[in-house]
């Protein structure tokens, strides 16, 4: 067992929780992100941690920050909400 881990899991998926999210959001067909480094999201908010990418099947666990970007790819994102929200914002 190990009880600090699952604790930490808890208080991200915790609807309640307002100090960490746990979200996904998805690079639309029409984003200027498209063709970018992951770098340069960091750049937005230095909270936000970039966890995962899907990209169609494939799931990248801690992406490089060198990874471009495509349309349709999938972050998973951990981070404050308000952090979380100014990267939604620009996406």
């Amino acid at each position: 067992m190990r009880p600090t881990s699952v604790e930490f899991v808890d208080t991200i998926l915790s609807a309640g929780s307002s100090e960490l999210l746990l979200e996904d959001v998805t690079i639309p067909p029409d984003s200027g992100w498209s063709g970018k480094a992951l770098q340069q999201i960091a750049r937005v908010s230095d909270d936000v941690m970039i966890l995962a990418l899907k990209r169609g099947a494939s799931m990248l666990f801690r992406p490089s920050d060198r990874t471009i970007l495509e349309p349709g790819d999938e972050l998973v994102l951990a981070g404050p909400p308000g952090a979380i929200r100014a990267v939604e914002a620009v996406l």
